[in-house]
């Protein structure tokens, strides 16, 4: 009876325990990314916590039953901003495991972390996780295509890794597939990275594992539409290490987590993760390659855009977008041309104005109004970032400003004289829409088709009778531009200039005025739209009611009143999301003290600060604080031996032998050399790569080789002339012990030692 029983309960806990649709383990993946969060840390690109993880990753692909495994390194970085190459000392690491085919499939992620305070647990921590634990389910079957699993380094550095990658993989052009897991935090949606530029993951590819999640029972993909049209119209923005492959004709896809997570800081660490997603994209990725292994179709890559709708996702080729706008344009000019013959004010008769400077000015009162809502919270809470921790708590105030300020140009309205002919409102709406949509089409055709959408919508408003049906035209038309400029705008500007430094009161009101600017003249052919609908006097409105009474004009004002004091009141930080600050110690050879400046993003109030042995000072509402000055000397940190120089054989040049020395290592390193009056023809720093203009040489290290870097350096110029030789190294940590308390606060340290020289190019003996 007893073994009855006990077959009982263990058939019970078998039915309880929910099956797995695949063999991954989610556990297996949260022990591996502990170790790489917690026991190597963070890990930027070069340092030496990212080859630790580059090695360990490689033992773990080992120990999982792959073959071929390597770290291929990375010696310096592709060209990025400006054209610079950086030297630095990253890899990627790549493991093989063989099918029956010599057909691959690439599965990815990046296992560096933003900065030396980031343990990068989310970002990328998570999918490097995945990705092994992956090698070691995928290693217990056969498959038809050859698997290759790769962990990049330098992704936050700008795709370094995976650039390299592409342009030296030995097996690239049997790459059939790449899939990349960046981020597996639980909760947030799972976001398909599908777009760079004009071209976009293949539909199969896409569509596919929107099936495959549905089908296991999870959420589908998440795709943000309108955050995705100003990640491709500014051409960077949000991206990861599949995109070298989309570039390079390869199918490829990568799933990420909400960017809104608090990645990019020391809150993406082990204790703020939630491991709910490992599972998710750790099955999403095997079932996609159990799909494809056999074979796939031959579209490489896709020309579309991805509209969600309900459940899946509406693909319409890119040429159907060029067709729309071609559509919509033609639609209006047909309304046009039909209700030309019945316009009631004609040239040469008296007729009153289209005051269109005087129309642009009150859509500028009310996009002021919208974008000043958070500068009116920002004086009222005495923060400049209020909103940093909690965003979308600004949409209440900014709809309620808006709304005032449409009252009050409602009433303003009314000396302008406006004309009571539909048609030549009409008119200017169709110009500026075409105006506004070609230049939106030079940045991305997706751009210029919320401008057809709206145009196409008013021109359906223009040849409607009843008015809900008009109304209706113009709120659906006009929607994705207010979603677009908005909502998803202010999130996306708002994070972005909270990370740039308070310059005061004019330079943060001309960046308000900026914003309002653009916004009303993207607003402007919808307000010409709208007012050729209200002022044809063949619409019969169902109601009297009017913006100009004086009650709507009190209630609009009080709304605004309450809902911006609410919002003042709010908490700007958290534990989750809290302030910035950065304590930069600065330290020039040949000078005995150091000075030091406390910086944030926001203001310095509700902080502490103490120097070691000082007293504590508190800064107030102010953006930097300078320290006392400290005694410090450069060669503690920094050593510096430049010589001898000589001259070049050929032509006014020099060399020599640049010998740099230091107990810790620093982050980053740079050499530059510049000449007073000539050209620099030439220069080399023997294995280091050199970035070179007319003006200066630069070798630039993230980070240097520990201990000692020995540099040969040689210039060729135009003429004989003096150099300047600046020397400048940043290391993790301040000179002195500086703590700052009082409230939740990131604190970044970095000491910046920077030796400056002038050197002497003599001629050469070739030269009289």
């Amino acid at each position: 009876m007893k073994s009855f029983f006990l077959l009982l309960a263990l058939m019970s806990a078998a039915v309880s325990q929910p099956i797995r649709p695949t063999p991954f383990v989610p556990d297996s993946a949260l022990a591996l990314l502990r170790v790489l969060s917690v026991d190597i840390g963070p890990r930027p690109m070069g340092s030496p916590a990212e080859q630790r993880a580059l090695a360990w990753a490689a033992e773990r692909l080992r120990v999982a039953g792959v073959d071929d495994v390597r770290v291929m390194d990375v010696r310096t970085t592709p060209a990025g901003a400006m054209n610079r190459v950086r030297n630095t000392s990253s890899g990627v690491t790549v493991g093989t495991l063989h099918g029956a085919g010599d057909r691959i499939i690439v599965i990815g992620a990046h296992i560096d972390s933003a900065s030396p305070e980031i343990p990068g647990a989310n970002d990328d921590g998570s999918g490097t996780a995945v990705v092994l634990e992956l090698a070691r389910v995928l290693a217990l079957r056969e498959w038809q295509h050859t698997i290759v699993f790769c962990l990049f380094g330098g992704e936050e550095a700008g795709l370094v890794g995976s650039r390299v990658f592409v342009e030296q993989y030995e097996h690239l052009d049997r790459v059939d597939l790449m899939l990349q897991v960046d981020m597996a935090n639980g909760v947030d949606d799972l976001v398909p990275f599908i777009d760079k530029g004009t071209t976009q993951t293949p539909s199969w590819l896409f569509l596919g594992a929107q099936e495959e999640l549905l089908s296991m029972g999870y959420d589908g993909l998440s795709y943000p539409f309108h955050f995705f049209t100003w990640n491709i119209a500014s051409g960077s923005g949000a991206s990861s290490d599949h995109e070298p492959f989309l570039l390079r004709g390869i199918p490829a896809i990568d799933f990420t987590t909400d960017p809104n997570d608090p990645i990019h800081t020391p809150q993406d660490s082990w204790e703020w993760f939630r491991p709910g997603g490992l599972d998710r994209s750790g099955d999403l990725i095997y079932r996609l390659v159990d799909r494809f292994d056999r074979g796939m179709p031959e579209e490489r890559t896709g020309s579309y855009v991805a509209v969600p709708v309900a459940s899946t996702f509406l693909l319409l080729p890119t040429w159907s977008v060029w067709a729309g706008i071609v559509v919509s344009f033609v639609a209006a000019i047909l309304s046009l041309l039909r209700r030309w013959p019945h316009r009631t004010e004609r040239r040469g008769s008296p007729r009153p104005r289209v005051p269109g400077l005087k129309v642009f000015g009150g859509l500028l009162m009310i996009w002021l109004a919208i974008w000043s809502s958070e500068n009116v919270v920002a004086w009222l809470s005495g923060w400049r970032s209020p909103w940093y921790a909690q965003p979308w708590l600004m949409v209440a105030p900014a709809a309620a400003v808006a709304f005032l300020a449409l009252v009050l140009v409602s009433r303003w309205s009314r000396r302008w004289n406006l004309s009571s002919d539909p048609v030549r409102f009409l008119l200017r709406s169709i110009i500026w829409f075409a105006v506004l949509a070609l230049s939106a089409a030079l940045a991305s055709p997706r751009l210029a088709a919320y401008l057809a959408w709206g145009l196409i919508f008013s021109a359906a408003a223009w040849a409607l009778r009843p008015a809900w049906l008009r109304i209706a035209c113009i709120v659906v038309g006009a929607y994705p531009v207010v979603r677009l400029l908005t909502p998803d705008l202010f999130p996306f500007v708002a994070r972005a200039f909270s990370q740039i430094p308070a310059h005061g009161f004019f330079a943060e009101a001309a960046l308000t005025a900026g914003l309002a600017f653009v916004c009303s003249i993207v607003a402007l052919p919808y307000a010409f739209g709208a007012l050729a609908v209200v002022r044809d006097p063949a619409v019969q409105w169902p109601t009297s009611f009017s913006y100009r009474r004086p009650v709507v004009a009190w209630a609009s004002i009080g709304t605004a009143v309450l809902t911006i004091g609410a919002v003042s009141l709010s908490e700007p930080y958290s534990a989750a999301r809290p302030r910035s600050v950065t304590v930069t110690t600065t330290i020039e050879e040949g000078r005995d003290s150091a000075s030091t400046i406390v910086a944030s993003n926001d203001w310095l109030r509700d902080l502490r600060v103490t120097p070691a042995g000082a007293e504590t000072v508190s800064p107030g509402s102010v953006a930097q604080h300078e320290l006392p000055k400290t005694p410090a000397r450069a060669e503690t940190w920094l050593s510096i031996d430049e010589g001898p120089w000589t001259a070049a054989d050929t032509g006014a040049g020099v060399s020599g032998l640049v010998r740099l020395t230091y107990d810790r290592q620093p982050i980053r390193l740079s050499i530059v050399a510049m000449p007073v009056r000539s050209r620099v023809l030439e220069a080399s720093g023997g294995s280091a790569v050199v970035n070179r203009t007319d003006r200066s040489a630069e070798i630039t290290f993230e980070p240097p080789a520990p201990s000692t870097q020995l540099l040969p350096f040689w210039m060729h110029l135009s003429a004989p002339d003096s150099v300047t030789l600046t020397v400048e190294a940043t290391f993790v940590g301040s000179a002195g012990a500086i703590a700052v308390e009082g409230a939740p606060v990131n604190v970044v340290h970095r000491t910046v030692v920077r030796s400056t020289r002038r050197l002497t190019v003599p001629p050469t003996l070739s030269q009289p």
